[in-house]
């Protein structure tokens, strides 16, 4: 788009950027700055910044998306191709280089995601011509290729999440393990309620500095795995051999956040941020589950069909499991003094209830039918039992009752 970012300062205010369009040098002023601009970006440097993980020039590819058309490439399989030789704790490659590809609908369909291996490739140079990019990729397979075009490529791999001023993690890592768009995704969603709450004024400048302590321990833990898949798969020459069910990312975790509150939990347990999702337990700082058929209490007409149904990135979800609404009264009498825009309340009903109509100050009242929310939520059907869901889907607090809510969100917002 024609617009460079030379520089930044900022004050405890707000933030000036030099930016340099069409060579022509102008300065901007804003509140807040997110550096997404990769690790060679100006924000790295400027904030001085370091990254958890290590560049190893002993393994280097170039990465893209191409779009092309082979006679007998089937696009419901990954396809590997190249010559390969093993030696030691190794696997070099040979000078013909080694391609594989991976259908992508995304770009069209006829689109591949390529990834180009080659020790004695000069893959600077290959990165930098997409001719040669071809001309590689069509080498080693052995069927007849019609190229489209290329649609984008880099080199060397490598993830980079920063978030200024005063805000920062960053980490380079291998490919291996498919970890790097969802923690991507993941890093963006914890910073994003987080900054929404401040710029509206909702929530002191503080609550961004929990960034950094919630998601250092997953990307310190990330790099380790990563790592690690990426030396079984030199070892081995097999991708496969390490695909675990904690790729899934559904076990990963912040339970040790400080402005998480678990009045459930046992105390004492050792940081495991990147978890394997084990369904028996469920605490303060995991992801929240999902549940289906929940029915609205009246009958009335309701997009919400599940739990996830129920949740947005702009406010944060109270759940109140309880026997009845009257044992929900004192709970959501609690949220009655917050904005009404950061908060939003269900009633979750155990299947056994039989209540037609009720008035409620919640925003919405349910009969779990089936029984389904309250297996994934682990509550028992006469307990009494309080989630609060954050606007990144994770679960801030999982308390008895009113004073539990108030102790949660005193840690979130402003005069709470």
């Amino acid at each position: 788009m024609g617009t460079e970012l030379r520089s930044v300062e900022q004050s405890d205010e707000s933030v000036m950027a030099v930016l340099a369009k069409n060579g022509i040098l102008e300065t901007f002023d804003t509140k807040w700055v997110i550096g997404a601009d990769g690790a060679k970006g100006v924000m790295r440097k400027q904030l001085g910044l370091t990254f958890l993980g290590e560049t190893r020039d002993d393994v280097r590819l170039v990465m893209g998306d191409v779009r092309l058309k082979g006679v007998g490439l089937d696009r419901a399989r990954w396809h590997r191709f190249g010559n390969f030789k093993r030696g030691g704790l190794e696997m070099y490659i040979l000078t013909l280089g080694s391609t594989s590809l991976r259908p992508t609908d995304e770009i069209g369909e006829d689109g591949w995601q390529f990834v180009i291996f080659g020790s004695d490739l000069d893959l600077t140079k290959v990165a930098q011509i997409v001719e040669l990019i071809f001309e590689i990729i069509a080498s080693v397979i052995p069927t007849e290729i019609t190229f489209n075009k290329l649609v984008w490529g880099q080199y060397p791999h490598g993830k980079q999440v920063e978030r200024g001023p005063r805000i920062r993690c960053g980490c380079v890592h291998s490919p291996t393990g498919g970890q790097g768009l969802n923690s991507g995704v993941q890093d963006a969603f914890n910073l994003g309620w987080k900054l929404a709450l401040v710029e509206k004024g909702l929530a002191d400048k503080s609550l961004l500095e929990t960034y950094n302590a919630e998601r250092l321990p997953v990307i310190s833990e990330m790099l380790e795995m990563t790592t690690t898949i990426l030396n079984q798969t030199l070892e081995t020459g097999n991708a496969a051999v390490a695909r675990s069910p904690i790729l899934s990312m559904l076990g990963i975790n912040c339970r040790f956040s400080n402005i998480v509150l678990d009045e459930f939990a046992v105390p004492g347990k050792a940081i495991n941020a990147y978890g394997v999702l084990d369904e028996r337990y469920l605490e303060a700082g995991d992801r929240a589950p999902d549940a289906p058929n929940v029915v609205q209490v009246g009958g009335g007409e309701s997009d919400v069909k599940t739990l996830f149904g129920l949740y947005r990135p702009w406010y944060h979800t109270v759940l109140v499991f309880a026997p009845s609404h009257a044992d929900a009264t004192l709970i959501l009498g609690a949220l009655e003094p917050y904005d009404k825009s950061a908060i939003r309340s269900a009633v979750i009903l155990p299947s056994s209830a039989s209540v037609m109509s009720v008035a409620s100050s919640a925003d919405l009242v349910l009969v779990d039918q089936e029984s389904h929310a309250y297996s994934a939520y682990l509550v028992e059907a006469g307990q009494t039992k309080v989630f609060v869901i954050r606007p990144d889907g994770v679960i801030g607090a999982i308390v008895h009752g009113a004073e539990g809510v108030r102790k949660y969100f005193s840690k979130i917002f402003l005069d709470a």
